[in-house]
């Protein structure tokens, strides 16, 4: 784990706030053995023969010009043909590679414990990336905490912090319009503008073999690929801590109740009780770290 968030500490990112900002640690790849040890993340060929689904495309952004074109970003080609288009100059985005390649499963049940999740929202999921020189991803965020290691090559990052939404219940880019955005993202979005470019002033991070970025939910970032890239995304999904307790409320009321006054007065009741006696290990598996203290925020080396 802290090998994916230097410069902070375990103990800041799990008890501080560094969890909050972007983490870049440089280094050689020799020290994620774990990886170098998956011939399928540095051979698109070997990972397209095991990957069993189609493959999302991102077009560059030379090919988006019409609206033809930007209507396919995101496309899903059968492997080979995703890996024709890649030699044309596409990224290749392959999600939930962990269905496929069971060895990374383990990686991302580390991680998970390393971070003090209680709960997961989603599954966690492990994702490959692949784009040739010129490409990248337009400006977008994710709804999801991204630990992100740069196997090949050489890649530009622009990252800017997310003042328009808060918690975003979903991912969102700078093509989506109404009829492409998730219905609960539009609700939490509301009347306030969209962003059509990467907003505010964006830092500037080039990364290349053996570097580890992490960067927060939400954090909003494009990239650009300098050198023939692979580069690999552990995405993990926390449930908050609201989510956590109506999870264990939820589980003390199963059975359905009616919509008489009466009725619903003893309910509110009854979850005013429930909350009160929750005892915090029935929040929390097992014993809690020191008591959270608030950090310095730390700088993108």
């Amino acid at each position: 784990m802290e090998r994916l968030i230097r410069p902070a500490s375990l103990d800041d990112f799990r008890e501080g706030d560094a969890w909050r900002y972007p983490q870049l640690d440089r280094g050689p790849l020799t020290r994620f053995p774990e990886l170098l040890a998956i011939p399928e993340l540095f051979d698109l060929s070997r990972l397209a023969a095991v990957y069993n689904e189609p493959v999302p495309v991102w077009m560059p952004a030379r090919w988006l010009k019409s609206a033809a074109h930007r209507g396919l970003y995101g496309t899903f080609f059968e492997p080979e043909s995703a890996l024709r288009l890649h030699r044309l100059g596409a990224t290749l985005f392959f999600p939930n590679v962990e269905r496929f390649l069971p060895v990374v499963r383990p990686l991302l049940a580390r991680l998970e414990r390393d971070l003090g999740v209680v709960e997961v929202h989603k599954k966690s999921v492990f994702n490959v990336f692949a784009s040739a020189p010129g490409a990248g991803a337009v400006a977008h965020f994710d709804p999801e905490i991204n630990f992100a290691v740069q196997l090949k090559g050489k890649k530009r990052w622009w990252i800017s912090d997310n003042t328009q939404i808060q918690f975003a219940p979903s991912a969102y880019s700078v093509i989506d319009t109404d009829a492409t955005m998730s219905p609960a993202l539009r609700i939490a979005w509301g009347s306030a503008p969209r962003p059509k470019r990467l907003p505010g002033k964006p830092r500037v991070i080039d990364v290349d073999e053996g570097s580890a970025l992490y960067f927060p939910a939400g954090c909003w970032h494009k990239t650009k690929t300098l050198e023939e890239s692979i580069h690999v995304v552990l995405a993990i999904w926390p449930k908050s801590w609201l989510g956590v307790l109506s999870s264990r409320l939820r589980a003390s009321f199963p059975q359905r109740v009616g919509g008489t006054p009466v009725q619903a007065a003893r309910l509110s009741e009854r979850v005013a009780e429930r909350i009160a006696a929750l005892r915090a290990e029935e929040l929390v598996d097992g014993p809690r770290g020191r008591r959270a203290r608030s950090g310095r925020r730390p700088q993108v080396q």
